[in-house]
């Protein structure tokens, strides 16, 4: 019995050790936007990623960036026979902007491939003041690795999105 629980212990601590990190960041831009992405990363890479954004306000636009993470699984289960690898993150599909609340899901599917160190998700577009809260959406599967470990991340975070007065 003590060999069970010190083996647990071993392995936990283990695995703990080897999860690889992620962190990521909201940056107002004082124009009713902010700027989502992820500054770096250790160990595994990362290769999908599912957040919850909410607001006590509401998101009016959501502008995507080239990035590395450019397979949309929400809505390649949703209608298989017309997915488009380009149809976009928001999840689930839905009839759009405006709305308090989404997840972004995205993924990678290119096992050859490495994300850059650091990379930018989107500009998302609030039209004034808001305090937008990101999480990891677990129902999506949270942050995932190369080898499907979830990641360790500095998430929930809140950020208070602004709009400077017009010049």
């Amino acid at each position: 019995m003590k060999c069970g629980l010190i083996l647990t212990a071993i392995l936990t601590i283990s695995t703990c050790l080897w999860a690889g990190n992620i962190t990521f960041y909201a940056d107002d831009n004082q124009d009713g936007t902010f700027t989502l992405g992820y500054s770096s990363y250790t160990g595994d890479a990362p290769v999908g990623i599912a957040l919850v954004l909410e607001t006590d306000a509401m998101f009016l636009s959501y502008t995507p960036v080239d990035s590395f993470f450019d397979a949309f699984i929400d809505f390649a289960h949703d209608d298989q026979a017309a997915y488009d690898p380009g149809s976009g993150p928001i999840a689930p599909p839905g009839p759009g902007f405006p709305m308090s609340s989404f997840s972004l899901c995205m993924g990678e599917l290119n096992p050859e491939s490495a994300p850059p160190s650091g990379g930018v998700f989107a500009i998302i577009g609030t039209g004034g003041p808001a305090l937008v809260t990101i999480s990891e959406d677990t129902l999506r599967g949270g942050v995932v690795d190369e080898m499907a470990a979830a990641m360790t991340t500095n998430l929930p975070m809140t950020i208070a999105v602004t709009q400077n007065p017009q010049p």
